[in-house]
């Protein structure tokens, strides 16, 4: 038999209440009760032609039952009971059937402890009720009061019922036995031709995961089959393996021809046994989409697609979503059909992950259509834990192909711990042995890489948290909730079925009569049957209490005196100091620590207290903490070495502060916020401080607000103040006022304006003017306190530039925004045009330790938004490649505008300190520039005008002696970006570059007809001046033949500038005042002669000086 299937959907449509399956060679009618039941009885029908004695909406006699059907859907339940049978009635015409069967698919479920069958009858008839000898299916151990599987039964329609319309009855009776009787499900019930297959296996979907491999989806597992059971013309299939029972992929020597194309499946066996003859299966290849999806890591996914790419299609971020956010970076890969995204939203395991394509073009420039790919974020480790301290366990739940990851792609994030691998270990496990031991009670984070089975699955990347623990529970502290309710607290999350255990904790031989483990891990509560008396000591055992790895404890005795506990406001304690990046060498322990504050006037118990970062949660022990009184946090075994410097209090599975980011929190034993505290790179003040193992210290710690700038670097020697006051430590009333840092537009009439402070939440305060008449319809404030959203009335329009004024505005300190600060500005930008934006200046030779930098200038009127417009350059075959997205977020240039692209501005500053820092934007990375010669390519979005810059060394003024650190200029923008005279390196009165700012050197053109030179006097090796002369030229028609040349007084050739070169309306070339040998000249005159031949023949000859000077010593 043969199955013909389009795989992106099949024929399926319902007749009278049954689903018509088509190929090519069958016809079969199915009842897969997925309609809802009519709740009547017989003779009325549930479903057209399908009626039961009793049928009830609940699951009770005969049923439609949810999440029962074969596929998880519908199926049809009967429960018999003693007094109850029950019957089903349908009936179809047999017309056309040669030799017809019914076929169907059922299963039973245990239904109380009773160990009755349900049995099973069929019988025909040529009329309602007048039916013949009923047929048991199978016998009474067919369908037992048990869990089953579904099963196919068949069977053969009775000679005498051929050819006309046939009456079924099908009857589940009360089996013997003793007690209750097993539920019974149908599904699938359909008709058949004898010699029919009933259930050929289908493939539910077919793609090409990436332009050599396409991935096929079966309906059930399947066993592997080999490439000769593979019909397929062109291209030649290379391989085939398969990743999971159910799932199959071919492996193909070239690309596959972006057409539809046609492959046949033959003797295809299913692992229960069954087998199909044949699959043939069409696939629209016509057009690319996505995929596959990789997750490298939680922050980082690759995708592939079905074809190959066109770069400048993909290239843009704001294309894609993932989980409906834009990436925040993206990179191609060099095969040309995938790439990396950086997202801007980390994932997180067992999440569900949606990747969204907008219609790109393929390598032929045909556009397809958008896709979008889904998945389960799972990593297949089945567990991961510290074996030892100097062991680590990573079990999976499939083996690994060990050649598709290496050992070195497993990092311990935060830690310079290296790994390598054990010996003789189980195919599915990874044993990683580091090169110094782990700390007890540490929370590590591993980054574990990709990797594939030893049946080709892919198991992503994730991100996977271990702590290396010997140590029992301790019970630290006993809270009180109620009057017959305490909290115990433990120095580690615990086993939830011992701490769950009632005998395993007393007070004076008296049980608790519940025991619930806290979200905390660490934490349960107990509740009693009796209330506490106010005032009186208790003494409390706990035993037996066991951590995650299986340490138990022993008897854990702790006493303590019942009294309600008053409460504690918001920053009574604060955060006041932090070291997130530790660096050995310093005079402090190269440990991470968290400073305490008790800025209130009460003593306060941190018992039960909880600090978290964004990652994970510890809890503080019992200690009390008196007013303005420090106190150090730590991990645990580390609290020693903090010892000369003050209280420490060390903590168990203590969050590992991010280097990069975090944000810290102070919980009290309610889950009330204490205190907060966010940090960013940026918090230190320069990445020298972020670096360099200096902490972050609390300014002011009587400010009740959380303002950025009350967070800085400590200015101690020891670069951290551990125990004591803050070397920053300043009560100074924060007097700083709030700064707009921007404005932007995020809707047609809708706009956002950002703050330098947390603002004050009372926007009635607040008045707006504009310089148009826009009517404002809302003001809003965002959740963080840094934006003020605007509506208005009516719509804005592209390409005005919008300015408002603010008054009123106070952060939430009080401070208000100082006069002439008030003003904003917001546009909706313009379409870009060829030549709009162009590449000003370039530094590819930067000194040593110096960032390189690409200047781009808007010499447009327009405002512009550079949102994925990109920096690339060229590979070996001259094709656009490496290309870095400038900005994944709106980024409006202005008019006559400039702005730069480096990777560390703040490098970049001190290099040239007259650059315009405003107009700096630091990137991850540059593509790369060769300091000897390279490209330099500038794109927008849709590489609609690509702008490609040739630079050389040699482009540079032949005097300079040290080319590092000078950049090249542009000296007009509409001049072509390849006129190698249209360069000059930078002056050194700028400090030879001009990043953010007008050039050193440019050309404004001449509007004069004729031939000038501007200026006519100049120095060749002048520091600080225009050291080269601009030669230009204006005529009133294109096509001219000219030849200069620089003569000297007595006649000699000096240097010839150009020769027999086609000239167009205007230009311009420059002498920097060298010889044909790149000698400089000496001082005098010299005489410029110009030799033009127009389209007539005619011959002009114009003769111009020019003075080169010397510097004066």
């Amino acid at each position: 038999m043969r199955i013909f299937q389009d795989v992106w959907s099949f024929f399926a449509f319902s007749i009278l209440g049954f689903s018509c399956l088509y190929s090519a060679e069958i016809f079969a009618q199915v009842q897969d009760f997925e309609s809802n039941f009519e709740i009547v009885n017989h003779p009325d029908e549930f479903l057209p032609f399908w009626s039961a004695n009793e049928v009830r909406s609940t699951a009770a006699r005969v049923f439609q039952a949810n999440d029962e059907g074969r596929n998880g859907s519908k199926a049809l339940g009967v429960q018999p009971i003693s007094t109850f049978d029950g019957e089903i009635y349908t009936s179809f015409d047999l017309s056309g059937f040669e030799i017809p069967k019914i076929a169907f698919f059922a299963k039973t479920h245990q239904n109380g402890s009773g160990n009755r069958p349900a049995t099973v009858f069929v019988s025909f008839g040529v009329e309602l009720g007048g039916y013949g000898q009923a047929v048991q299916i199978g016998d009474n151990n067919t369908f037992p009061n048990q869990h089953t599987d579904y099963k196919l039964f068949d069977l053969e329609v009775p000679v005498e019922f051929w050819n006309k319309r046939v009456f079924i009855k099908i009857e589940v009776k009360y089996g013997p036995g003793t007690g209750s009787a097993a539920r019974f499900f149908l599904d699938d019930f359909g008709f058949y031709e004898i010699d029919e297959q009933v259930d050929p296996i289908k493939v539910l979907n077919a793609s090409m995961r990436n332009p050599f491999e396409l991935n096929l989806s079966f309906d059930r597992p399947i066993r592997p089959f080999e490439q000769r059971q593979i019909s397929f013309s062109s291209p030649r299939i290379s391989g085939l393996y398969f990743p999971q029972d159910h799932e199959a992929v071919i492996e193909f020597e070239s690309e596959v021809p972006a057409e539809k194309f046609n492959l046949q499946l033959v003797d295809i066996e299913a692992l229960s046994g069954q087998m199909t003859t044949a699959i043939d299966i069409e696939l629209d290849h016509r057009f690319i989409r996505l995929g596959d999806v990789l997750i490298k890591n939680p922050e980082l996914i690759e995708l592939s697609f079905s074809q190959s790419y066109d770069a400048s299609s993909v290239s843009q971020a704001s294309k894609f979503r993932v989980n409906g956010a834009i990436p925040s970076g993206l990179t191609l890969s060099d095969d040309g059909f995938s790439m990396s995204l950086e997202l801007s939203q980390a994932l997180s395991l067992a999440q569900e992950i949606k990747v969204e394509s907008e219609a790109i073009q393929n390598k032929n420039q045909l556009m397809g259509e958008p896709s979008e790919f889904r998945l389960f974020y799972e990593d297949g480790i089945a567990e991961i834990f510290a074996l030892t301290d100097s062991r680590l366990l990573i079990g999976h739940s499939e083996s690994l192909n060990r050649n598709t990851f290496s050992i070195s792609d497993f990092i311990l994030l935060e830690s310079e711990i290296t790994f390598s691998e054990a010996q003789g270990q189980e195919s599915n496990q990874v044993v990683l042995i580091p090169n110094e031991v782990f700390e007890e009670n540490i929370n590590y984070t591993l980054a574990i890489p990709p990797r594939w089975t030893t049946r080709g699955k892919l198991l992503h990347g994730s991100y996977r948290d271990f702590v290396w623990d010997a140590t029992a529970p301790e019970l630290i502290q006993v809270l009180i909730v109620g009057r017959r309710e305490l909290i115990l607290l433990f120095s580690e999350p615990l086993d939830p079925i011992y701490a769950g255990i009632l005998g395993n904790y007393a007070i004076e031989n008296h049980q608790p009569i519940q025991a619930e483990l806290q979200e905390s891990g660490s934490a349960v509560l107990l509740s009693w049957d009796f209330d506490f008396n106010e005032g009186q000591t208790y003494y409390i055992s706990a035993n037996q209490i066991a951590d995650l790895v299986g340490n138990f404890s022993e008897v854990l005795n702790l006493d303590f005196t019942f009294e309600l506990p008053p409460q504690i406001g918001f920053k009574s304690i604060i955060i006041n100091e932090i070291m997130p990046a530790p660096r050995a060498g310093n005079s402090l322990p190269n440990v991470e620590y968290v400073e305490l504050y008790n800025r209130s006037s009460a003593a306060v118990n941190l018992g039960g207290f909880q600090l978290a970062n964004s990652r994970r949660t510890t809890t503080i022990p019992n200690e009390i903490l008196l007013p303005d009184e420090y106190v150090i946090l730590c991990p645990r075994t580390r609290a020693a070495e903090f010892a000369p410097y003050g209280r420490v209090i060390g903590l168990t599975n203590w969050p590992t502060l991010l280097n990069s980011a975090d944000q810290i929190k102070l919980w009290d034993a309610t889950e009330q916020i204490i205190d907060s505290l966010n940090y960013t790179t940026a918090s230190f003040g320069g990445s020298s401080f972020a670096s360099g193992g200096y902490s972050l210290e609390i300014v002011n710690p009587y400010l009740d607000c959380n303002l950025s700038t009350n967070l800085k670097s400590s200015t101690s020697s020891a670069r951290g103040t551990p125990g004591r006051v803050n070397a920053v430590f300043d009560e100074s009333p924060d007097q700083t006022s709030p700064e707009i840092i921007g404005a932007r537009v995020l809707e047609n009439n809708r706009v956002a304006i950002i703050f330098s402070k947390v603002l004050s939440p009372n926007l009635q305060i607040l008045d707006f003017e504009f310089s148009s008449n826009l009517g404002l319809r809302s003001i809003e404030l965002s959740p963080d306190q840094l934006t003020i959203l605007l509506s208005f009335d009516a719509e804005l329009k592209e390409g005005i530039k919008y300015e408002g004024k603010i008054k009123g505005l106070r952060d939430c300190v009080g401070n208000e925004i100082k006069a002439g600060q008030e003003t904003f500005f917001f546009t909706i930008p313009s379409a870009p045009e060829a030549g709009d934006i162009v590449i000003n200046e370039v530094l590819f030779n930067a000194r040593t330790g110096g960032p390189k930098f690409v200047e781009v200038y808007n010499q447009s009127n327009k405002f512009i938004n550079l949102k994925d417009w990109k920096l690339a350059n060229l590979n070996s075959d001259g094709e656009i490649a490496n290309r870095r997205i400038v900005a994944t977020v709106d980024l409006i240039m202005e008019p006559f505008g400039f702005l730069v692209f480096t990777t560390d501005s703040d490098r970049l500053l001190s290099e040239y300190p007259k650059g315009e820092k405003t107009n700096f934007i630091q990137l991850n990375t540059l593509p790369s520039y060769p300091q000897s010669q390279g490209n330099v390519v500038w794109l927008d979005p849709e590489e609609n005008f690509p702008e490609i810059f040739t630079y050389s060394e040699r482009m540079h003024h032949r005097l300079l002696r040290e080319p590092r650190g000078v950049s090249l200029e542009r000296l007009s923008g509409t001049a072509p970006v390849d006129q190698v005279d249209n360069w000059q390196s930078a002056s050194a009165a700028v400090g030879f570059a001009s990043p953010g700012f007008k050039n050193s050197n440019t050309f404004e053109g001449s509007e004069r007809f004729g031939i000038e030179i501007y200026p006519k006097v100049f120095v060749p090796d002048a520091a600080g001046e225009q050291n080269f002369t601009t030669i230009s030229y204006q005529v009133d028609q294109p096509g001219c033949l000219a030849t200069l040349r620089i003569f000297a007084t007595n006649g000699s050739l000096v240097r010839e500038i150009c020769q027999n070169e086609i000239w167009g309306t205007s230009g311009f070339y420059i002498w920097d005042g060298t010889d044909s040998s790149g000698r400089k000249v000496r001082t005098g005159y010299y005489i410029l002669i110009a030799d033009v031949f127009d389209l007539t023949g005619n011959v002009s000859q114009t003769k111009k000086t020019v003075i080169v000077g010397t510097k004066i010593r």
